[in-house]
């Protein structure tokens, strides 16, 4: 796998770092619902324990080309397993976040400001 790839070209105390979107956001059923006017009230979630492979939309309104990223769905519980089995420790997990004054200056960043679209991960290789 990439992780025991990588785990096999860092030295001892190597960090790899890397992004998946958020197993807890990025379900294979999403759909936000919307009021009368448009405006984005609550993002509807289901089958969150439903891996496989699937694409990675890049099609935002603020991106000059858009592209696809295939990528395989694991939940945060195959996630930590996979990371342990390839010889890894998590050293830390983040979910990035706007500023409410980048929302401001770009509102289609809202939704991202009430949810964590992606999981950054932060690995330690220990011996």
């Amino acid at each position: 796998s990439t992780l025991q790839a990588a785990l096999i070209v860092l030295r001892s105390g190597g960090r790899m770092v890397f992004s998946v979107p958020h197993p807890g956001t990025d379900t294979p059923l999403r759909q936000w619902e919307l009021d009368e006017s448009g405006k984005k009230i609550s993002l509807k979630i289901d089958r969150y324990f439903e891996s496989g492979s699937t694409i990675c939309q890049w099609n935002m309104n603020r991106l000059k080309y858009h592209w696809q990223t295939p990528y395989w769905r694991y939940t945060l519980s195959q996630w930590s397993k996979l990371i342990a089995k390839a010889g890894f420790t998590i050293r830390g997990l983040h979910e990035p976040r706007p500023t409410l004054e980048q929302v401001q200056k770009n509102p289609d960043l809202e939704d991202c400001y009430r949810l964590p679209y992606f999981l950054i991960f932060d690995l330690v290789k220990l011996t």
